[in-house]
């Protein structure tokens, strides 16, 4: 059928990133110019982006895509991170949390804690920590960015200048081990950077699907990102030119299924 033949080819595309129609049409046992059918599909579906001979993944297209899917995406992993980065936080402290599916883990975690601060631009954040009695939770103002669930702009720049915050908690849409963290949004792009001037240290929260990549914006090269907790399986090459930069590398055992 078309679209279990198109699910297979999603699913080649997140191991290797690209396809050969060739390649395709031999595994399935169709011709060519039937899974050149099916990558015409997909191409306008925004899943891939055609060139000659096969198709490559949409890599835009695949970090952004809903926010409940990507929450459900190595779950296991995401909830030891932010198990190991509770486990940081101490009585009396103020730390930030930007928007993404391990830092709203890493505030289910906080959300029975006395005596902290957290500073957010996350909807998400903040409901998730709506009842706690113990938790101070300051939500920044700003713009409500269209189809995320965090506020950006001029707004929330401004009031990210003058606050400071012992711990910034934050995500990455990808990871290039050179280059550095990126999303995939210049206005999510700044308030990160700005985060990362508010604290004191600061730390990336990242399963290792997000290690070898890049996205469209870059907001922070490895110098002021203190450490880097992941989990899951690493690539031998990628932890090497990891090793090699100034952010320290803590990574965590995948948490036991529930």
């Amino acid at each position: 059928m078309p679209e279990e033949r198109r699910r297979w080819i999603r699913g080649l595309l997140e191991q290797h990133g690209k396809v050969r129609i060739e390649d395709l049409a031999a595994e399935a046992g169709v011709q060519p110019i039937t899974i050149r059918r099916d990558l015409e599909v997909m191409a306008e579906e925004g899943v891939v982006i055609r060139v000659r001979g096969g198709a490559i993944r949409n890599d835009r297209v695949r970090l952004e895509f809903g926010y409940a899917e990507r929450s459900e995406q190595n779950r296991r992993e995401k909830s030891a991170i932010a198990a190991h980065a509770a486990s940081m936080v101490q009585p009396g402290q103020t730390i930030i949390l930007d928007t993404g599916t391990t830092t709203q883990l890493l505030a289910r975690e906080l959300v029975s804690r006395v005596d902290i601060q957290i500073v957010t631009n996350s909807m998400i954040v903040a409901y998730e920590l709506r009842n706690s009695l113990g938790v101070n939770v300051i939500l920044l103002g700003g713009q409500a960015r269209r189809g995320g669930f965090e506020l950006i702009g001029p707004i929330t720049e401004r009031l990210l200048t003058d606050l400071h915050a012992d711990f910034a908690f934050l995500g990455a849409d990808a990871i290039d081990p050179e280059l550095g963290f990126f999303t995939t949004d210049l206005g999510v792009a700044r308030v990160e950077e700005l985060m990362i001037k508010a604290a004191s240290t600061v730390v990336v929260l990242a399963d290792a699907s997000k290690l070898g990549r890049r996205a469209f914006a870059r907001y922070a090269a490895f110098a002021p990102v203190h450490l880097l907790i992941t989990s899951g399986a690493i690539d031998a090459g990628i932890r090497t030119r990891l090793a090699k930069q100034p952010t320290e590398l803590v990574e965590v055992p995948p948490a036991k299924e529930s």
